[in-house]
This record gives C-alpha cells, sequence and structure tokens, in this order.
C-alpha cells in the first residue's frame, strides 16, 4: 500500500468519524425535543404549573386572611407577622411558576392553555405591610385574561 493511499484511508476514516460525531450530536438534541414533547414530560409540566397556580392563588387568600386577622382589635403580638411569611410563600411559588415557564425543556412549548407565561410582580406584594386581598383579585383577574 502506498503512502498516498494510506494517507486517503486516514481522511476518509477521519471523515466518517466525523460524520458519525455530528449524527450523535444531532440524535441526541432529537432525542432531547422528543423528551419535551413527550406525554410524560407534557403532564408533569402541566401537573407543576397548575399545582404552582393553585398554590399562589391559596397562599395570596391566606395572606389576605392573616392580615385582616391581624389587624383585629386584642389581637396577640406575634415575632413575625403571618402575612410577611405568607408573603415569602408567595415569592417562593411565583418564582418557581416564572421558571417553569421561562424554560424551554419545561412548560416553555408545553405548558398548558388559559394559563398566563409569566406572574407579574405585583407591588401590592411586596414592602413592610403587603395587600395580599388585592394580589389575589389581581391573580383571578390574569386567569381570567387567558
Amino acid at each position: 500500500m502506498s503512502r498516498r493511499s494510506v494517507w486517503w484511508l486516514l481522511g476518509l476514516v477521519i471523515a466518517v468519524l466525523v460524520v458519525l460525531a455530528l449524527l450523535a450530536f444531532g440524535g441526541r438534541w432529537g432525542q432531547k425535543a422528543l423528551d419535551t414533547v413527550g406525554p410524560d414530560n407534557v403532564s408533569k409540566q402541566y401537573a407543576v404549573i397548575i399545582e404552582n397556580w393553585q398554590s399562589l392563588s391559596v397562599t395570596a387568600d391566606n395572606a389576605c386572611l392573616a392580615q385582616s386577622a391581624a389587624s383585629g382589635a386584642g389581637s396577640p403580638t406575634l415575632v413575625e407577622s403571618p402575612a410577611l411569611a405568607y408573603a415569602a410563600t408567595y415569592r417562593n411559588v411565583a418564582a418557581r411558576y416564572n421558571a417553569a415557564f421561562a424554560d424551554v425543556f419545561k412548560a416553555g412549548l408545553v405548558g398548558p392553555p388559559g394559563y398566563p407565561r409569566e406572574i407579574p410582580s405585583y407591588p401590592e406584594a411586596v414592602g413592610a405591610s403587603p395587600d395580599f386581598c388585592a394580589v389575589s383579585s389581581n391573580l383571578a383577574m390574569l386567569r381570567a385574561s387567558h
């Protein structure tokens, strides 16, 4: 075998390896796309979004009740305001909800229809005395608009 034939053979082997590597790379991306739109991921993302939405609404309602109860006469003095504790929980759930919709491999492509893609940062939900009764109403209007 001549030296020229060896170089051609080596070049052919390298070209075949490069093509196989590109096919494997493309195949992995194709599999990831199929996994993203597959029934397992779609059902999981529906559950995540719906559960987080319900948690947002319930947390806002509970915070509204807590702030109403705390303002009553004869209320006990607490170290931490229950409304502020609910506010932290609300922000945590809103962050998880928004993160799921922001990730194209999670609910970004396959999230349930009729749910907002992002929970806005309501000014009523921040500060030293948040008004979660207004947040609960805002969430209801946001859901109704989708």
